[in-house]
């Protein structure tokens, strides 16, 4: 009597959020994740293994990783709980904040140029290599670029920072060949056809002509190949 019921397990909940990047689901379509309901006769249930900190139900708590564990939880404030209980019940729950031993920098996904711009514009305090701060680069280009990791290595120069990821998107279209060109079947398009729509659907644009060209020339050998 008067005592919590507390439960403890490491597990995943249905209702659960993952955190992006740094977990996955083993299992197509969550077919190992429990009900939350299973807890429903505790006071209390402390529970790990997803990252983020969570109540996927009343009285369920997911506490979440006391570190970050991708560059995409650079602003996700990691956390511990308090839990204090009186009579046998939840009376409070203090979320103390964890701090943080290293900085992460997520510049926001622009074109090449403003990216660099904000590597030069980042003003840093000098520290020494284990405290810099780590910096993830998001791209989103209209088609591909040479040299990217160089020209960003130039723009950070001597800077305080750690480049840790560049991460490149393309403007295509996203389309599929069915999604294209009046609904026409694939046996309708040429070669060269389905080239330029697999372009546009990843990159912007129609593709440059020394590409075509390119590509044309490689189709060449391969029919010379087969013969």
């Amino acid at each position: 009597p008067d005592q919590a019921l507390i439960a403890m397990g490491h597990a995943y909940l249905a209702a659960g959020q993952l955190s992006e990047l740094s977990e996955r689901r083993v299992l197509g379509g969550n077919q190992h994740a429990l009900p939350a309901e299973l807890f429903a006769a505790a006071d209390y249930t402390a529970l790990g293994h997803l990252h983020l900190a969570q109540s996927p139900a009343e009285g369920v708590h997911y506490s979440g990783s006391p570190l970050p564990l991708s560059l995409a939880e650079a602003n996700y404030n990691h956390q511990v709980l308090e839990v204090t209980f009186e009579g046998g019940k939840l009376a409070r729950l203090e979320r103390i904040p964890v701090p943080r031993a290293v900085e992460m920098i997520r510049l926001p996904q622009s074109g090449l140029d403003e990216a660099l711009q904000a590597i030069e514009a980042l003003d840093l305090p000098a520290c020494p290599q284990e405290a810099q701060p780590f910096l993830e680069v998001r791209l989103l280009l209209p088609k591909p670029e040479a040299r990217i990791r160089e020209r960003v290595l130039a723009a950070i120069g001597d800077k305080p920072v750690r480049l840790a990821r560049i991460t490149t998107s393309y403007q295509g279209s996203g389309q599929g060949l069915a999604d294209g060109a009046g609904q026409r079947r694939l046996d309708e398009l040429s070669p060269t056809e389905v080239f330029r729509l697999c372009y546009q659907r990843q990159f912007d644009g129609e593709p440059e002509a020394e590409l075509v060209a390119s590509f044309e020339e490689i189709l060449e050998k391969v029919k010379e190949s087969s013969q």
